[in-house]
């Protein structure tokens, strides 16, 4: 694009490499060259920002990115007692109370027709056996004797098997298919990961979003905030404590992209292959990429013209995806589920861990009972039994 910029406006273009963007009055960076005169122009990804302004100027932003948290990809819960999660407080919370109304209506009707017939009386707790043991789908011969009692058991019966059925295929498929933790895809998801270290590059704009934050979520996550180059000594040691999931990083997707495909390149991992990170669904924050220019210029006019113009046909977003490939492959939500898969034991084995917990109770409470009646002679219980 550069190219296409110098030679319209018939300008020379020497290839000067300089570090990252840096700020005022910084040494060795873009704005450094740019601040002193050694150059008209500079080349690069850098982001509008208040406190380059301060020193250079830039021209017309040719394209707009999104700054977003890398973090690591979600992994595959492992739980022995995952078979626990299908009891979903809202789903049995109201089963209770329907059993709670089935109840309390049958004992109603028993009540209003007692007046009429006392036969037709039912109890409390007869009433409330009733839907109990509809559940637990045993047999119970005290049914209501008005017709008004057995209709109103008859609905909660049809509920009952409703709530039964769906139950039994969501311990299904919750079994069948893969859970995956939850991924950090927002500000607040991070705000209660406590172990994860929010990482950024010192006086880029990702840290100058968190400067002289004190509340809210940008205040929680200022408190734990560290840098980049305090941490790691290298990009691909911090891409690597991303994947372990020891910390986040804030940064665009291009960059957080371009990190892990250096990764994986060093891993002998080539091809369009996964990033192995997680890019959270929320924009962190918006930027927009410009060219740096001396102050007052007599080129930026001309500049901005001609990136008008190379923006409004597409060319520039074309030249940016074509020299900032994609690299490596992101997993996307929706791509980790492939299908069932085989149910194991080991999926099960909370179900059996609660099993035998209950039975060492029992077990114990068992033999308290029993030495507790071996001491008392006068029970009525070893009475009958000597006697017999």
């Amino acid at each position: 694009m550069l190219m296409l910029l110098t030679s319209a406006l018939n300008l020379t273009m020497v290839n000067s490499p300089v570090k990252s963007c840096g700020v005022a009055n910084s040494n060795g960076t873009r704005v450094a060259v740019i601040q002193k005169q050694e150059a008209d122009i500079t080349l690069g990804t850098c982001s509008i920002t208040a406190n380059r302004l301060q020193v250079v100027s830039f021209t017309e932003f040719f394209i707009a990115i999104r700054s977003s948290i890398a973090s690591s990809q979600p992994g595959v819960v492992q739980s022995a007692f995952l078979i626990l999660n299908v009891f979903s407080w809202d789903t049995w919370t109201c089963l209770c109370l329907l059993m709670v109304v089935v109840a309390v209506v049958v004992w109603t009707v028993g009540r209003v027709l007692a007046a009429v017939s006392p036969d037709l009386h039912t109890p409390l707790s007869n009433a409330f056996a009733i839907p109990i043991k509809a559940f637990l789908f045993q047999s119970h011969a005290h049914q209501p004797l008005s017709w008004n009692g057995r209709a109103v058991v008859a609905l909660g019966w049809v509920v009952v098997v409703t709530v039964a059925g769906v139950y039994s295929g969501n311990l299904t498929a919750w079994l069948s298919l893969p859970r995956y933790e939850t991924p950090v895809d927002s500000l607040s998801d991070l705000v209660n990961r406590p172990g994860l270290v929010p990482v950024v590059t010192r006086n880029d704009p990702n840290h100058v979003m968190f400067i002289n934050r004190t509340e809210g979520l940008l205040g929680a996550i200022a408190r734990r905030l560290r840098f980049r180059g305090d941490l790691f000594k290298d990009d691909h040691e911090l891409t690597r404590a991303i994947r372990k999931g020891r910390a986040v990083y804030f940064n665009s997707d291009r960059s957080h992209l371009s990190k892990a495909t250096r990764l994986n390149v060093l891993d002998g991992i080539e091809g369009f292959a996964e990033c192995k990170i997680h890019i959270a669904s929320q924009d962190i924050r918006q930027d927009y990429i410009g060219l740096m220019i001396n102050k007052n210029s007599w080129i930026k006019e001309q500049m901005n013209y001609l990136i008008k113009w190379l923006r409004s046909y597409g060319v520039i977003l074309h030249l940016y995806r074509q020299f900032n490939p994609p690299g490596c492959r992101l997993q996307r939500s929706t791509q980790r589920i492939r299908g069932s898969r085989t149910l194991t034991l080991s999926q099960l084995q909370g179900g059996i861990w609660v099993w035998l917990v209950g039975m060492a109770v029992s077990c114990i409470f068992l033999t308290v009972e029993f030495i507790f009646h071996r001491r008392t002679p006068n029970s009525g219980h070893f009475i009958a039994t000597r006697r017999f």
